[in-house]
């Protein structure tokens, strides 16, 4: 009696297992992008000060990088006014931080962008 292995799922197993890592980042970086761009558009909606030129709103820009393992989520701000002087800092830093919006919907949003991560991580599957 002759008995026939077929291990093709065993091989197809092992190249998933090697692939896991690599849709995991993949997924995480897709999730880092897509959050950056959501906290750009909260930010902007929910700036705080009249925006007389509009350079002010429109320079708020997310971003996300990654080095390695770790995923980093920032927002910026750059305005310069007719004299050729930035003022996004005094928007964000004076007057008590009253017109700040940069570090608050940061503040704001992280945990659901942690809560994020994880939903993202469970629904990478094998």
């Amino acid at each position: 009696m002759k008995v026939k292995v077929n291990y093709e799922p065993v091989k197809d197993y092992r190249t998933r297992v090697n692939l896991y890592p690599q849709k995991c980042f993949t997924a995480l970086r897709n999730y880092s992008e897509l959050s950056s761009k959501s906290l750009e558009s909260k930010a902007r909606k929910n700036a705080k000060w009249i925006d007389r030129t509009g350079q002010a709103r429109k320079s708020i820009t997310g971003s996300s990088e990654q080095m390695d393992s770790l995923f980093t989520i920032s927002l910026e701000g750059y305005a310069i006014d007719d004299k050729n002087r930035e003022y996004f800092q005094y928007l964000e830093l004076y007057h008590n931080k009253k017109n700040a919006i940069l570090y608050p919907t940061l503040e704001k949003n992280k945990d659901d962008i942690i809560n994020g991560y994880s939903r993202v991580l469970s629904k990478v599957k094998l």
